[in-house]
Parts: structure tokens; sequence; C-alpha cells
């Protein structure tokens, strides 16, 4: 925005985009400077807006190790990390995002806002206010490119027993399913999955799991619960994808009316 025009862009570099793909003399970049926001922008690969490109020194990749971002320079480093600071969540995993705000940078007060849904944790920083850097995965409802809080991450996206949520490998759609202990008619209703929710044979995370209800998938509940440890685990009926009905309890943390 700073050129004439005319000849080489000679004003000063703002910020930087990542290219995504390229098609002919046009390419398409994710960045993070539209209206306080990440999101795609198509350019001319000579346009008058683009300063340099630059890339990364492929040649020193099977030397580096990918590592945790260090914590900023003005937050103490104790001499070992505490049990309070060991991370649940490692690089590379694939988490469930219930966030609505990021962060550019893992000690920032001004959050932007973005949405929930499945995302990637690519670096972490010890002791910062927000220590997961995540990336939305393609087609997961969700657009979070930034630093986050840990209460923001519900669970990893994987074969997870004992777990509410994530998708789970060990099911068993057959398995006896537990009768409700309670009922309430303020709970009536129909509801979405806020998360890759788990559906199991009774009240709490270490009974059978009977099927997986995909995220934003709507559930039934004709006023039938079971409390465990302070969560009500509703009884509720779900028909998936393929028109099959289940009928099971899961968790009312992670469904929204």
């Amino acid at each position: 925005w700073k050129d004439n025009g005319v000849g080489d862009n000679t004003g000063g570099s703002d910020h930087v985009g990542h290219v995504v793909s390229v098609n002919g003399t046009t390419i398409k970049v994710i960045e993070g400077n539209i209206s306080d926001s990440v999101g795609y922008r198509t350019l001319k690969v000579n346009g008058k807006y683009i300063r340099g490109y630059g890339v990364p020194d492929y040649t020193k990749k099977g030397n580096i190790v990918e590592k945790d971002t260090d914590v900023s320079s003005n937050v103490a480093t104790p001499s070992a990390p505490s049990a309070s600071m060991a991370f649940k969540y490692n690089i590379g995993d694939i988490v469930n995002f219930i966030g609505n705000t990021h962060y550019t940078n893992p000690n920032s007060v001004s959050p932007k806002s973005c949405k929930a849904g499945t995302a990637k944790v690519t670096s972490r920083s010890k002791g910062a206010k927000h220590i997961y850097h995540l990336v939305a995965e393609k087609g997961k409802g969700s657009n979070v490119y930034g630093w986050v809080n840990e209460t923001d991450i519900s669970g990893k996206v994987s074969s997870v027993s004992g777990s509410s949520t994530g998708t789970n490998n060990n099911v068993n759609s057959s398995a006896k399913v537990d009768s409700a202990k309670s009922y309430s008619i303020d709970i009536v209703g129909t509801y979405k999955a806020t998360a890759i929710l788990n559906m199991r044979s009774g009240a709490g995370t270490s009974k059978t799991v009977l099927t997986v209800v995909p995220r934003s998938d709507s559930v039934t509940c004709y006023g039938y619960y079971t409390n465990v440890d302070g969560v009500k685990w509703y009884y509720v009926t779900y028909k998936n994808s393929k028109g099959k009905r289940f009928t099971g309890f899961v968790s009312s943390k992670y469904l929204k009316k």
C-alpha cells in the first residue's frame, strides 16, 4: 500500500503472509492482517503490495529437532519445571478447540475472535499466559490460528479411553445400556454436540462407548439423566448419517440447545 505502482515496491514491509497455493501468476496467501483476523487473500505474483519473498532453509531440516517455544524474556524460568507446568498436549496432537478467542503471541492481552472446532497443536510455551499454539484443521469448523489457553481445549481427537470427547476406536454398539436414575422436564429438548462426543452405555467415562457423535450433530433428550461427580449425563437418542439410531448417555458439558 506504500507503493506508487511503478517499478519495484520500495516501501517498508509490514507483515508476512504464508503462500498456500500458486495458480499461474496468482498466489493465495493466509495471513493475520485481514480486519484483525486470520484469513486468505489472493494476490498477483508481482503485485505492488508484495515487498519480497522468503523460503525456509530446507537444507538444514534434517538437523533440526522441533522444540517447544521457551518462555518470553520477561517471564522467570524455573530451574526445573514443576508438575503443575507439565504439558497435557504434545506438538502434533489433533485437539478439540472449544474456545472463541486466540492470541497473536503467548503473552498477549488482546484476544481476537475465532471459531471452535478441530485444530492441531503446533507449538507450546512454558509459563506463558496462553501455552498452546493451534492451527485449524481444514474443513473441521474452526478458523483458529494463534495462541490459546489449555481450558479452551476439551481433549485430543484420537483414541482415548475414559474420555467424554474424542474419536474412540474401542466402540461396542451392542453393549447393554444402563437405566437413567433421574428425570427433569427442564432438560427435555434437542441439543447439538459442541465437541466430538462419545455416547456411552452408562453415565461416566468408564462406561463402554456405543458410538461417536460428530461435533454439531443433534441428539434428543426426553428428560432422563444420571448425575456422576456433579456432571449430568443425559440419556439421549441419536441418528447417524447412515440413518442408524442409537440410545445412550452423553455428558451434558458438551451439549448446547
